[in-house]
């Protein structure tokens, strides 16, 4: 039988074997969702007696990086000491990450003078603050040996961990965010018991010296859970909000409507645009207001020649669209020479005073107002071809 035939049969029959043959892996997540794994260390002096830090370490090997931590999961890790500090956070893009990770955990010393473990708790809050939501699955180990005993320049020397209000508000805030822990405490004398209190919810375990019966699948299950519960809570809240977004926009008019519609092109909130509109509203009801005012009030208007004397100037009130007719009987110019001749017409129109011209041989060569028709009142002085000129003024 040719090569290719003997391959084609066998593929089937390994494929069928390979699952019996793969080791088991967690789930990442339980339903897929990766995780964000942040361990808080304590590396004081003390966890080396006994060999704890190194149980630790192969703990972290079998445990975290051998069951919990998959590919495209995250793992940060915290150190506390003398002080604590963010050693690196890395996502796991395969197994050679993860022994990259675990040879950089395998570097560090266990030999830090004290072991401030309100200051781990105020990093860790801020870490956690400054990661956001990322939609991972969020887990937190925190393993510790000793007691509160942190350096003179720490907010927590000398105090009782279980006693200080700061303490308390730090693990209440870590606790608002939907965060809980996995505390491990080894030996006695320790506060971890005290961490996983200051933290509703979180699960406590303690160990004399040994790590293997530590197994995390409890914490695993009940941060899963949790976070399901999470989820399926914002799911019912975002629906719960569709629904009275389309009920109150089924309630809404016409006006309603199109102020939504146009916050939300404009970022901007519909009470503040319904501001705005009413203010543009104002001015726009002023402008017309003052704008009929302008167009609708009468016009004082005086009119004199070089001929006629002071009391003979001719003062009439001129409302919109209309006018006087220069020379006729109710208004008459001595200068124009004869007082049947009609010159011109001053006009009250919608922009303004105006001049129409009857007879253009009336009036001066160089005058703007030469042509016949109606010209804009411009220049207040009409030149005469006789050489008189008729002034015209606009009081207020």
């Amino acid at each position: 039988m040719k090569k290719w035939k003997v391959a084609a049969l066998l593929i089937p029959f390994f494929a069928l074997l390979a699952p019996a043959f793969t080791p088991a892996q967690a789930a990442p997540g339980g339903d897929g969702a990766p995780r964000h794994v942040y361990l808080i260390l304590d590396v004081s002096g003390s966890m080396n007696q006994g060999g704890k830090f190194r149980n630790v370490k192969e703990y972290l090997e079998k445990d975290v990086f051998g069951k919990l931590l998959q590919t495209g999961d995250r793992f940060t890790l915290i150190t506390f000491g003398d002080n604590a500090r963010e050693e690196f956070s890395r996502v796991v893009e395969s197994e050679s990450s993860k022994k990259d990770m675990l040879e950089r955990i395998g570097r560090i010393a266990a030999d830090d003078d004290y072991t401030d473990i309100g200051g781990a708790m105020e990093k860790l809050a801020a870490v956690l603050e400054n990661a956001g939501d990322s939609g991972a699955r969020r887990m937190i180990l925190f393993i510790t040996d000793g007691k509160n005993t942190p350096p003179k320049g720490s907010p927590y020397y000398g105090k009782d961990l279980s006693l200080d209000e700061r303490f308390r508000a730090v693990g209440e805030k870590i606790a608002r965010g939907g965060w809980f822990l996995y505390v491990i405490g080894i030996g006695a004398e320790t506060d971890a018991k005290k961490i996983a209190d200051s933290v509703s919810g979180s699960v406590y375990a303690g160990t004399e010296g040994s790590m293997s019966g530590l197994a995390v699948e409890t914490y695993v299950r009940k941060v899963d859970e949790a976070a399901l519960a999470r989820e399926k809570a914002l799911r019912a809240e975002a629906e719960k909000a569709a629904l009275e977004e389309a009920r109150k926009r089924a309630e809404e008019g016409p006006w309603k409507a199109f102020v939504r519609r146009l916050a939300g092109r404009l970022g901007l909130s519909p009470g503040l645009v319904t501001g705005i509109l009413a203010g543009l509203a104002g001015l726009l009801v002023l402008g017309v207001a003052f704008f009929f005012y302008r167009v609708l009030r009468p016009v004082r208007v005086v009119i004199s020649d070089n001929v006629m004397g002071k009391a003979d100037t001719l003062d009439r009130r001129l409302p919109p669209w209309s006018g006087i007719l220069l020379n006729s009987a109710k208004a008459v110019l001595p200068g124009i020479g004869d007082e049947t001749r009609r010159v011109f017409r001053l006009e009250r129109g919608l922009f303004g005073l105006r001049l129409r011209i009857e007879d253009e041989e009336a009036i001066a060569d160089g005058s703007p107002y030469k042509r016949k028709g109606v010209h804009r009142l411009g220049k207040t002085i009409v030149e005469l071809a006789n050489g008189n000129r008729v002034r015209i003024a606009v009081r207020k």
